[in-house]
Parts: structure tokens; sequence; C-alpha cells
């Protein structure tokens, strides 16, 4: 009875929670119902009757625009939000589908992806159709124009075929906003996106001149340079020449034409001048050049250019050798200036190195790059001319191809003078290593006094010279050297001759003899049969290992044998032998052959010993043999 009343409860408690739950159901209903006519109502009281034009000022995002329609002859408005961004009309969705069949747009709405393209003294702009034309033709475009945001002012017009404009009436580096509207017979609506644009010139001022160099001359000095790599896109008008008394203390000269040289004759003597030249365009003065110095010394010009330059490369570095000019000026060489390009004559300057240094280490190059050098030396009076241009590329270790490997000559062989009538003679033999490359040339030397030799002249590939830019009684020394494609190699021996009148060098020894021994050869000789009128001071002793091969030896003191320690048993050795006197070195004797070995038994001592450790190692066993054989029988 108990359990049924509880049950009764329970069901009664749960019809009113069902009940309740339908109650607020319907009350939901309701509610929903009122809210959505509320919202109904409000579209509707946002249609204000009458013309109404959209707001002028910049809408926020929350922002409409009410927008004028006509239908026959009753007024409907209608409500659009504006973006904010792209300014496109947004419909109000308050308002009923219905309408809008019925609606024509007055005004055009905004032109649509203006762009804009800088140029050189121009801007030109670019744009789409609005999107509507209001129910009317588009008649033009108008273009704003300002240097802030936000305040362009109208620039100009254009017809409706048109959607670009080119505004010229700009100035480079300015930046310039713009804006563009449409406009039919109604009226001009909202216009387009704001664009900038800042137009810029192509025209740059032009680099540095090239090539700079300053040469003092008979009263002047003389400066040259090339045209500079880049002219910036307009043809170069003049060049600035500054000058100074010190270095980067240099102020402007002169301005000449498009000329690559000029001569400053407003200088005075042993005065040290610093010059710079820059070049002009129509963008205006480009960058200076590379200074160049020159002082104006009476008796004194600049070096000729350096001889022999050689590039050798290898991996990201470029080795760089020469050799000193002919012609100094009359003034010591002071430096050497380096000058680097990646096409020929196009150089600029890279390094300077201090005399007497003959030679560079390029090392900051680029694998798999050609680079072109030359080389230019300098002394008081300032920089004379470039070498000749040679070119290298540097290339990997990893994937360089070995080639064989050229190097300098050694030094020419058997160098004598022998002073004649008038004139002095030269003679020499060819190197006996050409360095893998052949003889080209060969550079004489001569001097007043031992070891103050300068270069006398350059040769072809010869084995002889005659100098008869000589003086009585003047004693002439002489060196000679080859030169192959890496250049300059080693200077012979020095010789040397005196011109004295009614005399001549002395004819060849006579008798040249050998007599060998262990380990040494005797030679003796019987003197000349003509001394040339001058007494013999000296004899010079040649040797080789093949014939004619001979090399200078030793030199002997007026004596007619000489002995050689430094020969080698079992080897054949050729020899000959000089006499000298005041003029200089006569003709060589006749060669001999000697075949070194030691006089008496056949046998060396080598030998011999090897034979005496073989019989007392015989003598040793057969004591042993016998002490065994006795200790046997002693035990039977």
């Amino acid at each position: 009875m108990q359990n049924n009343l509880e049950e009764r409860e329970l069901d009664m408690h749960a019809r009113k929670n069902v009940i309740a739950i339908k109650k607020k159901k319907k009350i939901a209903s309701k509610l929903f119902v009122v809210l959505l006519l509320a919202s109904v109502l409000i579209g509707i009281l946002t249609v204000i009757p009458g013309e109404v034009r959209a707001a002028t000022e910049e809408p926020s995002s929350n922002s409409f625009t009410v927008v004028k329609s006509k239908m026959d002859d009753k007024a409907i408005t209608d409500a659009y939000f504006i973006d904010p961004i792209t300014e496109e009309h947004i419909i109000n969705p308050l308002i009923k589908s219905e309408y809008f069949k019925e609606l024509t747009l007055a005004y055009p709405s905004s032109p649509q992806n203006l762009q804009s393209s800088p140029g050189d003294g121009y801007v030109v702009l670019s744009w789409d159709a609005p999107s509507s034309d209001g129910g009317s033709a588009i008649t033009e475009y108008r273009i704003y124009r300002g240097t802030s945001y936000g305040k362009e002012v109208l620039l100009d017009s254009v017809t409706a075929s048109r959607t670009s404009y080119k505004d010229t009436a700009v100035k480079n580096g300015q930046t310039y906003y713009y804006k563009v509207s449409a406009v039919n017979k109604e009226k001009e609506e909202g216009t387009s996106a704001s664009t900038k644009a800042t137009p810029t010139s192509s025209v740059t001022t032009p680099s540095a001149p090239l090539n700079f160099k300053a040469s003092a001359g008979d009263g002047n000095v003389n400066l040259e340079w090339a045209e500079p790599s880049d002219d910036g896109g307009s043809l170069i008008t003049n060049y600035n020449i500054y000058r100074g008394t010190t270095s980067g203390g240099e102020t402007r000269l002169k301005t000449v034409s498009n000329v690559l040289s000029y001569t400053d004759d407003d200088v005075i003597n042993n005065q040290k001048y610093y010059y710079q030249v820059s070049a002009v365009n129509s963008a205006g003065e480009g960058e200076r050049s590379d200074g160049a110095s020159a002082t104006l010394i009476p008796g004194v010009s600049v070096p000729s250019a350096p001889r022999n330059i050689i590039a050798t490369a290898s991996d990201r570095v470029v080795n760089l050798n020469w050799n000193a000019p002919v012609d100094d000026g009359g003034s010591t060489i002071t430096e050497y200036t380096i000058y680097r390009g990646t096409s020929s004559d196009a150089e600029s300057y890279l390094y300077s190195v201090s005399a007497p240094t003959t030679s560079y280490i390029d090392s900051t190059v680029t694998n798999d790059q050609i680079y072109y050098y030359k080389v230019s030396a300098e002394n008081s009076v300032g920089e004379g001319e470039k070498s000749n241009v040679v070119d290298a590329r540097p290339k990997s270790s990893l994937t360089q191809t070995t080639a064989p490997l050229v190097t300098t000559p050694s030094a020419p062989l058997n160098f004598k003078a022998s002073a004649a009538d008038g004139y002095v003679n030269l003679e020499w033999a060819e190197p006996s290593d050409e360095g893998g490359s052949p003889i080209t040339n060969y550079n004489i030397y001569r001097g007043t006094t031992s070891g103050g030799k300068t270069l006398l002249e350059t040769v072809s590939n010869v084995l002889s010279y005659t100098d008869d830019d000589v003086i009585n009684n003047q004693k002439y020394y002489y060196q000679v050297s080859a030169v192959n494609s890496a250049g300059e190699g080693n200077m012979s021996d020095e010789a040397s001759a005196t011109l004295i009148p009614g005399e001549t060098v002395p004819s060849a020894p006579q008798d040249l003899n050998a007599d060998r021994g262990d380990e040494y050869v005797d030679l003796s000789w019987n003197p000349p049969s003509n001394d040339g009128g001058s007494p013999i001071t000296k004899y010079k002793v040649y040797r080789g290992m093949a014939p004619r091969g001979e090399e200078f030896l030793a030199e002997v003191d007026n004596a007619v044998n000489y002995r050689d320690y430094h020969v080698e048993n079992d080897q054949r050795y050729y020899y000959q032998v000089s006499a000298v006197n005041l003029p200089g070195e006569g003709e060589k004797s006749n060669e001999i052959e000697v075949d070194v070995e030691p006089k008496g038994d056949t046998l060396g001592m080598g030998v011999w010993i090897t034979i005496i450790v073989a019989l007392i190692g015989a003598l040793g066993v057969i004591a042993a043999a016998l002490i065994n054989y006795l200790s046997s029988k002693k035990t039977k």
C-alpha cells in the first residue's frame, strides 16, 4: 500500500515537470516571434522616403550609406553597407528581396584595382571599370593626386574609354598618392582605394675613370686615363681634374671635355703633385679615380714598363712575377703597382709593393674566373707605363688537370767576353735546362764595376753579341741570361774585357793533356802561341760529362796545370782550357776525354776486402772441422 502511494506521488511529480517544460517552450516560441517582428520593424523604420544621398565622411566599419532608387513614380529607398577597405556596397540583409528586382542605381560605384607604376619623371596609373555604372553609362574618370595620404586633390580627367593615365608633372624622388573616381550623367560617386608611387631616375652618376696615371715631362705633367666601366646610362660629357701638393688634399684644377688626357704645365721643379680625375654625365659627377703623383725633376723621367710579367694560377691563388724596367728614367725605382681586372684592358688598381720586390701573390681571387694583370714601375718622378697584359684562371686542385711545369731557364753556359778593335765580342752557349719551354731571348747586362751591371740589350735566340759602344782603356763587366715563356732565368758567370789599342785576346792554350788517378785528374797544357800583345793573367778550366758540354770549373793564376779532385772513378769527363789577358778571354783549347780509374791494379779496395773476408771465413770453417775430428778420435 505504501509502495503504491509513493509511485503515485512520483508520477504526479513527473507530470508537473513535463507541463512546466511545455510552458517554457511556448514562452520561448512567442519570444522568438516577437524578436523577429521587431527586426522586421527596425528594417522598415530605417527606410526613409525621399531623396537621400550617402554621407561624404569616411565610413566606419559599421556605417552604411543610403542610396536613392527610382521605380516609376514611387520612391523606394534602400540601404547599403559600404566596406571601409574596398569601398564596395553591401546590400542590407533587412530589406526584402523583391525590392532589388525593381532597383536601379543612380550613381556608379568606385573604380576597381587601381595600380601605379613609377618611372623616370612619370607615374602611370591603371584601373578597372566600376562593378556598377549606376544604370547610366560612365562619361569620364577623375584623377586625384596629393603628396600625403588623404590630401588628394583633383589633378585631371580622362574619357570613359580610357582606364589609364600618365602623370608627367612629377619630380623624381617625391612620393605621390592617387585616387580615381567614375562619373555618369547623374553625378560622381566615391573615389577608389588609394595607391602611391615614387618616380626615380634610371640614370646614375658614372663610376670612376680607370687606369689613371701621371708622368712628369719637360716642364709639365701628363695625365692619362681610361673611360669608366659604367657610364651610368648616360653619355660622359666632361672630366674633372683635381690636383694637390699632399695626398688627399686635391682640389679641382680643371674641367675638360670628353677626352682621356690632360697636360698640366702650371708646375714647378722638385714639387710633388697629387692628381685625381672624375667623370660627369647628365646625372652629375661620379666617383674619383685612384690617385696618381708626379714630381718634375730636370733630366729625370718616369721609368719604362716592367718586363717579362708572368702569372701562374693555382687553387684560389695567382702568383705574379716580373723583371725590372730596362730604363729607370734616371731615378731609382721605388715601387711597383699591380692592376687587375676580369676583362682585358679594364684593369684597375689592386696593390703596390716596394722595390726591389718583383713578385706578388694575389689570394683575393675566385676559382674558374679569368683575371687580367698589368704592372707599372714608379720612381721619384712618377708612375711609368704599364707592362703587357697577362691572364690567369685559378682552379681547384681537386679538378685541375696536370700540365707540364714550365720554369725559367738555367744560366747560359761558357760565357766569355773578348776585346777587339773598337768593340767587345760576347759569346755563350745554351743553358743546360731550358725550363720546359724554348728560349726566346737573351738579356745582356753590362757595367763598369763587378756586380754593378744594368740591362744593355735584349737579343733574339742567338749565341753571340758585339758591343761597339765602348771606349779604350775602360774595363767592362758582362753577364747574360736566357728568357722563355716563364720569364727570365739566372744570369751567367761574369766575364770582363778591356779595349786596349793594339792588343787582343790570346789564342787558345796548346797541347792540353790529362793524367788520371784514383778519383782525380791531372791536367797540363802549354801557353798560347799568341798572347794578344798583353801578358796572360790566368787560365780558365772547363769540364763536362758530354762532348762540347763543358761548363766553367775553375780559374788558375798563370799556371799551366790543374788537379781536379771532384771526380769519381769509372766516370768519363771532358775538358777544355782558355787563356785570359787584359783585353779578355781567348779561345778554348782542344777538347780531351778522360776515363777516371785507379792506376795499377784493376781490383779496387772493396774487392780486396771481400777476398780477405772470404779467406778468413774459409780458414775458420777448416779449423772448426779439424777440431771436431781430433775430438772424436780422442773419445774413441
